[in-house]
């Protein structure tokens, strides 16, 4: 009777186990997570997630086309043929033969910031997750991701996910918390603001600080976020010190200036920190050429001496 018994369950443990096989939140086996970003209008990049015993290492770099303008920032890059790209062969054309990569950070993963990853996907197989294929969709943003553990070796790409589309933008948050949560230097942390704005996370405005009061703009502002971008202007103060950083951000439509020009002809106290994109807007909707800057330390303290000289 135990013979028999066991001889059915072992086909029903290797099914257990195959299955398994790509849910992070099972077991503690090893596993290399590439995911490669290649946006519309914006550098492309290839991250690196890697567990291998009890280290989690977490890496993300720039990948140059070999047509690429940016010549200089090729130099010294390592080399790898375009056929390594988790792209299509008629997507791989743009990179002709070879790809430049230039690493920005490599981290050690914090074991509780790697937990929350796995747990997120634990009901997720990688190794059985199909393609997302959006037909007409030019623009946006294809993310390539090759999932390896022991014997599991799968591709599946996902073009312009969206939160309609429920376990393929869980994906992609997951990717989003653990990047946000483990790298720190400044080039990394802009250029993943950037990547946000093709994934359907709602407004891209995150309050920086208390005192002084500010609000981070990035990426960009659309329609999709008109809701919550009138409800967070309606709560700002009229009579209290106000900075909104746009460093970072790219550009907007000009129906949001309104409510702009309505904080301003209010709210006097209103500055603005700039690039070369955001400043047209910034100008557009009205502020004086004394309220905008593009250096932070110098507007913390022309800010400062305004307070002291009032006081």
């Amino acid at each position: 009777m135990k013979k028999i018994l066991l001889i059915w369950m072992l086909p029903h443990l290797f099914l257990y186990r195959c299955m398994a096989q790509g849910k992070l939140g099972q077991g503690s086996q090893d596993f290399l997570l590439t995911v490669e970003f290649y946006p519309s209008f914006n550098t492309s990049s290839r991250l690196v997630i890697q567990k291998k015993g009890n280290l989690q290492v977490l890496s993300i770099s720039y990948l140059y086309p070999e047509n690429s303008k940016d010549t200089i920032a090729k130099v010294g890059l390592k080399v790898e043929s375009s056929d390594s790209l988790l792209l299509d062969k008629e997507s791989r054309r743009f990179y002709q033969n070879k790809v430049f990569v230039k690493p920005l950070e490599k981290i050690a993963v914090s074991p509780k910031s790697f937990k929350k990853f796995c747990d997120t996907l634990s009901s997720i197989d990688l190794s059985m997750q199909s393609s997302l294929v959006k037909k007409g969709s030019v623009d946006g943003i294809s993310v390539g991701v090759r999932y390896v553990s022991g014997t599991t070796d799968h591709f599946f790409s996902l073009k312009n996910p969206t939160s309609r589309d429920t376990q393929e933008h869980r994906i992609i948050k997951a990717i989003f918390g653990l990047m946000e949560s483990g790298f720190k230097t400044e080039t990394t942390l802009r250029y993943i603001e950037l990547l946000r704005g093709y994934f359907n996370f709602g407004l891209l405005v995150r309050k920086v600080s208390q005192t002084p009061l500010e609000y981070r703009f990035y990426s960009h502002l659309s329609a999709n976020e008109s809701e919550e971008f009138y409800k967070l202007m309606k709560s700002l103060p009229r009579n209290k010190l106000l900075i909104f950083d746009f460093s970072n951000f790219i550009g907007m439509g000009t129906m949001f200036y309104g409510a702009f020009r309505e904080l301003i002809a209010v709210n006097k106290e209103v500055y603005w920190l700039v690039n070369e994109s955001s400043v047209i807007h910034v100008e557009g909707i009205g502020a004086k050429p004394d309220k905008i800057f593009t250096n932070r330390e110098k507007l913390l303290k022309f800010i400062k001496q305004r307070r002291t000289s009032h006081n």
